[in-house]
């Protein structure tokens, strides 16, 4: 009997969960930044919407994907725009809000 082909089996068995649970914790990684960019980039449309007299609403929704609109709010205060948007989830029960801010004042 040779135990080797055994003993493999087990490893196997035992590294794949780990494997898929750093998969998972790199996927939601990439996700967090993806969404700091996306939240940068919807808080400068905003913004720009704001000094053209444009709803910002619209216009921050507008600038993200799809899936981080679901989460989304935008603060307009006297001369910055605020966004707050909500990473989309890989791993269950995580959950993370990103706020990003744009100055919108006229130079």
């Amino acid at each position: 009997m040779d135990r080797s082909r055994g003993q493999a089996s087990i490893e196997t068995a035992l590294l794949l969960p780990a494997l898929l649970a750093l998969t998972l914790a790199c996927w939601q990684a990439l996700l967090v930044g993806w969404t700091a960019i996306a939240a940068e980039h919807a808080a400068r449309a905003a913004a720009h919407a704001r000094l053209v007299g444009a709803p910002v609403q619209p216009a921050a929704a507008g600038a993200l994907p799809g899936a981080m609109r679901g989460g989304l709010r935008v603060i307009a205060s006297d001369g910055a725009v605020s966004v707050r948007v909500s990473v989309p989830r890989v791993i269950p029960g995580f959950s993370l809000l990103l706020t990003a801010d744009a100055a919108a004042v006229e130079q």
